[in-house]
């Protein structure tokens, strides 16, 4: 007899599709409801599932890990359906970094920025060039992001002296080993899907140089 799988949100910010990425979005959530001292229960069973998680990671046995990240899929998608019954559901879903409520496919017209604070930025060397790439957290209902440079006219920071251009695109929420050069760069990220675009606050990166 075939066993009917529960078919989790296309969103990974709710069901997170690699462990790595479910370990993380169970971090973000357990951590975000546990400062705001809401749901104590969902802060346990949240913090038991990554634990499940990371005991199946270190086993290192597939079928374990499979049932440990499909564990995690169905307790975050679980616990957002909760949190959208409650009258505070806006607000806890900003905190967790979960889709504001009836934002989920199939409402895919909606989407939502990158958060700029999410962005982690590395550095790695490859010969004498110095490559960047950009780690962040993904955007409700975004399929693609798009790294924009913002630039200005003599450092004139006016609007009449800004350009802005896009140079890579990626279908998940990474750009990695961007070649760019040294010095203070500035930065937007387009988050969108087939049907819209929005783009984010524009943060500052200090590209380093091997000389």
């Amino acid at each position: 007899m075939m066993t009917l799988l529960q078919v989790m949100p296309d969103e990974p910010l709710i069901s997170p599709v690699t462990p790595g990425a479910a370990l993380c979005r169970l971090s973000e959530v357990l951590g975000a409801l546990a400062r705001q001292n809401a749901l104590s229960d969902w802060v346990e069973a949240l913090r038991a599932a990554r634990n499940e998680l990371s005991g199946a990671l270190e086993q290192g046995v597939p079928d374990g890990l499979a049932n440990a990240l499909r564990a995690a899929q169905e307790k975050l998608s679980a616990c957002y359906s909760h949190v959208c019954t409650l009258d505070e559901a806006a607000a806890l879903c900003a905190v967790a970094g979960f889709p504001a409520p009836g934002k989920v496919a199939p409402s895919a017209r909606f989407i939502g920025s990158v958060d700029p604070s999410t962005v982690q930025v590395s550095f790695t060397c490859f010969g004498k060039q110095v490559l960047t790439s950009f780690a962040f957290r993904d955007a409700p209902g975004a399929t693609a992001y798009w790294l924009h440079e913002v630039r200005y006219i003599d450092n004139e920071r006016s609007e009449w002296a800004r350009l802005e251009d896009p140079l890579v695109e990626s279908y998940t929420p990474l750009f990695a080993r961007v070649r760019l050069g040294a010095g203070t760069r500035h930065f937007r990220i387009e988050a969108r899907n087939p049907h819209t675009s929005v783009i984010s606050d524009e943060f500052t990166v200090e590209v380093p140089s091997l000389t």
